[in-house]
């Protein structure tokens, strides 16, 4: 490329080369462990950087400061799935700065949707509250349908963990709402995830932690519908059903799912579903029948800590 490798002013056929590489990133991630794409995308962004220099007007210039936003994004998804905190919330600040910088509000409540998913791993679910309120505040109305709706089911995920039920089902049916008007494959490079199937996910989490007698037959119904390239999808089903199973007391279905959540969780090296599952172990060593139940929590313990 000659506005990288020699100089030359950067042009709109530039321009749209990298959104097509950016997007690309965006989609590979759904798919592909967060190890074997950051080196890449790292090189992505630093291509985006050396171009901004060569870039002689808004054309050419805006855009490509948005997709640097948009990378810093990713990469601080990819550090937060490979446990490596510092590394993530630098990237979503590097974020937030270009969002300020370029008025990109949706981009903004993308950095902060990100972000909430870190405190959240972390048990520290007011300040992921509080940054998935800032992140709504960012996309009013009938902006960014799809990115508002991501963020008001992560929202109403979060809610139910706190406990607070009329909140969550509220704030759920708000994620319903906006989803009717979404274009996530269309919306931004962030949104293409949030498919139907993934707002499902969510609503099953959440019925989870609310212990909504839906929950099971929701999280069934979702396992059937996924295409078999929702992998990342299927380990977190996997895994919420796996912990209604054992909040059910079958535990022969519960060893039966565990089994299949940790070879998916593990093959794709899902971070959120082996969080999942850990979370299960650790209240499976506190369970009032051990005997039961051992073998299920070393299982999971001695699979996903190696």
């Amino acid at each position: 490329m000659d506005s990288v490798d020699k100089g030359r002013p950067v042009d709109v056929a530039t321009v749209q080369l990298m959104q097509d590489r950016t997007a690309d990133f965006f989609e590979t991630e759904y798919t592909v462990p967060a190890r074997h794409l950051l080196d890449s995308l790292t090189n992505h962004r630093a291509a985006l950087t050396t171009l901004l220099g060569n870039a002689r007007t808004d054309t050419t210039r805006d855009p490509l400061m948005v997709m640097l936003g948009e990378t810093e994004a990713l990469i601080g998804w990819l550090h937060f799935d490979l446990g490596q905190a510092t590394e993530a919330t630098n990237a979503w600040r590097a974020t937030l700065k270009i969002a300020k910088d370029t008025g990109d509000r949706a981009l903004a409540a993308c950095a902060l949707g990100y972000w909430s998913y870190l405190a959240s791993s972390r048990n520290d679910l007011m300040p992921a509250v509080r940054l998935l309120r800032q992140a709504e505040e960012y996309v009013p109305g009938n902006s960014a349908p799809a990115t508002r709706s991501w963020i008001a089911a992560r929202a109403a995920e979060e809610s139910a963990r706190l406990g607070e039920e009329t909140a969550a089902l509220r704030t759920l049916e708000r994620a319903f709402t906006a989803f009717d008007f979404a274009r996530p494959r269309t919306e931004r490079v962030w949104t293409g995830f949030f498919t139907a199937n993934r707002l499902g996910g969510v609503t099953v989490s959440t019925y989870m932690a609310l212990g909504h007698r839906d929950a099971t037959v929701a999280a069934d119904s979702l396992l059937a519908s996924l295409s078999p390239t929702e992998n990342k999808a299927r380990a977190l089903v996997l895994a919420d059903l796996t912990t209604l199973a054992v909040r059910a007391n079958d535990v022969d279905r519960a060893t039966a799912l565990a089994g299949d959540a940790i070879e998916v969780t593990v093959r794709t090296e899902t971070s959120l579903a082996r969080q999942r599952l850990l979370t299960l172990a650790s209240a499976l060593a506190t369970s009032s029948d051990p005997g039961a139940t051992r073998v299920l929590r070393d299982h999971i313990v001695s699979a996903l800590r190696r």
